[in-house]
């Protein structure tokens, strides 16, 4: 059969580098056939891709909290420094509590910002996120017994003497009541309600498990707030998530602030007013147990914020190695030093409100209006999380300013902070949230390709349902994951001849238009 030279060079193109005929035989069935016979590589491992993260370096962090941090991390195994950091910092804001605040912007000092953060470590469960986490945990524990307990016992004596002396006020009131006397009646109930309102409640910090209405219990005893630890934050944030707990997910999410103040009424106890909720969250979780929280925030189901607020989100994928160290005696008290004097501002009734200084407030004003511009070309997800990055990093200045300064303080029960934050502590701030911010898009992008990843798996293991040569219509057919529409279809089919499951052929028959087919890789399980 005779052929067109257009025709003829065409057919010359695509086959020459196979080296076929294009002569009478059926040239689809040679193509076939020589496709089949080259070797096939055995396909790719299906699993989502890592993305890089920042590392920790010294300039992130006050001198004493890095060396502090990466001598714990050694400790366990060359483990995540960020794990420890992030546990440090939780909290330390947590024991800072509402006791001080920082106001960032030069002119107006009404935007103030309180300390609650929320920290979780992420992690597979060899990398030992619970001991890494315990650290910070541990050093708010020694605060506790150090500074507060001590102070709870003086507060539960004068609890008991005052109780006494109102029940004696009461009872003189109603014995004035049946004589007539009014106005001494009253008096003396208002003597024993000032008296009420005067009794200083037991501080405890941290908090492992609570209904709502326990919550705002616990913080009405504790206004400078709270730390809810959780081991596995699964539990917790699975419950907090449900459709069925908005209530409590709304609570949270205002407790985040720090400042907002919040009233709640049950019908078998008295209503609780508080003038301000401060409350931190601490704990791990599992890299697959995140999936339905940042689902929901994608579709639209939970996009309330509620994810943004774990601002301390390390996602650490570090390589570990077998250790046996003890841990530096120097660093360790340091540090429990530290704590205790960020223990002791609320029992000093310490309530300052701290400025930056000139310098570092040059450096804010520049850094605020570049990461405003930065923000606003980030992809929606992206924005909303750096939406809250000035005041995280205000949060962290403060913290990293208070760290600096307790640390050269000699008596914990003395600490009065300078109320100015230094340019040192704001560069620090901002080095580490590049940090959080880089750990912040592996976690979205790891649930985004861990999504593409289920697709891959999925359709691999239906593979054999489709012939050994098929078309991307035949493909597409199948609606396999949702993908029934070409431009779905492609980018899949593409990711599975780049991993070796498939292969693309291009085949021709004599007088027909040239059309794309795949073969199955026979190597697949």
């Amino acid at each position: 059969m005779k052929y067109t030279t257009k025709l003829k060079q065409v057919f010359s193109n695509v086959f020459k580098s196979q080296n076929l005929d294009i002569g009478g035989e059926d040239i689809m069935t040679k193509r076939i056939a020589h496709e089949s016979d080259k070797p096939w590589p055995n396909p790719s491992p299906i699993k989502a891709p890592d993305s890089t993260v920042i590392g920790l370096s010294e300039e992130m962090l006050p001198n004493v909290l890095y060396k502090y941090s990466k001598d714990q991390a050694y400790r366990f195994n060359n483990a995540s420094a960020e794990f420890v950091v992030s546990s440090i910092i939780t909290c330390a804001s947590a024991l800072i509590g509402a006791s001080y605040k920082i106001a960032p912007k030069e002119k107006d000092k009404r935007w103030t910002v309180t300390q609650a953060l929320w920290g979780f470590n992420i992690g597979e469960p060899s990398l030992l996120k619970t001991p890494t986490t315990r650290v910070g945990i541990n050093l708010v524990n020694f605060a506790q017994n150090e500074v507060i307990n001590p102070g709870n016992v003086i507060r539960e004596n004068e609890a008991k003497i005052k109780e006494k002396q109102i029940k004696a006020l009461s009872a003189q009131a109603y014995d004035e009541l049946e004589n007539g006397n009014d106005e001494a009646a009253q008096l003396l109930f208002e003597q024993a309600g000032k008296l009420k309102e005067s009794i200083a409640p037991q501080r405890n910090v941290i908090i492992n498990d609570c209904t709502p209405e326990a919550l705002v219990m616990h913080l009405e005893s504790n206004p400078n707030g709270c730390l809810i630890v959780r081991d596995e934050l699964h539990g917790w944030l699975s419950k907090v998530i449900s459709s069925d707990n908005t209530s409590e997910r709304s609570l949270y999410t205002e407790a985040f602030e720090g400042s907002n103040s919040y009233s709640q009424k049950r019908v078998t106890r008295e209503k609780v007013d508080l003038a301000l909720m401060h409350v931190g969250v601490l704990g791990c979780i599992q890299p697959d147990r995140l999936k339905p929280l940042l689902k929901g925030r994608t579709n639209g189901e939970s996009n309330d914020g509620f994810y943004e607020r774990f601002q301390l989100a390390i996602f650490s994928n570090t390589k570990m190695k077998y250790t046996d160290s003890l841990t530096s005696d120097t660093l360790q008290n340091k540090m429990e030093h530290i704590f205790c004097c960020l223990a002791s501002l609320k029992e000093q009734n310490i309530n300052g409100c701290a400025n930056f200084t000139s310098e570092a407030q040059v450096l804010w004003n520049k850094w605020a209006s570049q990461q405003a511009e930065k923000t606003i070309s980030e992809n929606p997800n992206m924005q909303s999380v750096m939406g809250k990055y000035p005041s995280l990093v205000a949060k962290l200045s403060l913290v990293f300013q208070l760290i600096t300064e307790a640390e050269s303080q000699s008596d914990y029960s003395t600490f009065t902070p300078s109320a100015k934050v230094s340019h040192s502590s704001l560069e620090q701030a901002i080095s580490f949230s590049e940090l959080l911010l880089s750990n912040n898009r592996r976690i979205q992008e790891f649930v985004s390709k861990n999504n593409d990843t289920d697709v891959i798996r999925n359709i691999v293991n239906k593979l054999e349902k489709l012939p050994a040569q098929f078309s991307q219509r035949d493909f597409q057919r199948k609606g396999w994951c949702g993908l029934n529409k070409a431009e779905q279809c492609e980018p899949i089919l593409q990711q599975l001849e780049s991993m070796g499951y498939i292969r693309k052929i291009i085949i021709a028959q004599q007088g027909q238009k040239s059309s794309e087919r795949f073969l199955k890789n026979p190597n697949i399980s």
